[in-house]
C-alpha cells in the first residue's frame, strides 16, 4: 500500500455505489422502525464549533455540482 501525502485520498472504485447502498439500507431501517431518534450510533456525541472553508481556487473537477 502506498503512503498518501497530506490532502490525498485513496478512493475505492466502487465507493459511489457502496455509498448509495448504505443510504438505501439506512432509509429502509428508518422506514421499518420509526421513530428514529438517533442515526447509526445510539450513543452520546459531543459538539464542536468549526469552520469549513472551501479553497476559492478549487479546480472544477473537484467541485460538487
Amino acid at each position: 500500500m502506498t503512503q498518501l501525502e497530506i490532502g490525498q485520498e485513496n478512493v475505492p472504485p466502487d465507493e459511489e455505489e457502496a455509498t448509495r447502498e448504505i443510504a438505501q439500507i439506512s432509509e429502509r431501517l428508518i422506514d421499518k422502525h420509526p421513530p428514529v431518534k438517533r442515526g447509526e450510533h445510539p450513543k452520546a456525541h459531543g459538539c464542536v464549533r468549526g469552520e469549513f472553508i472551501i479553497d476559492p481556487n478549487l479546480p472544477n473537477d473537484d467541485k460538487i455540482r
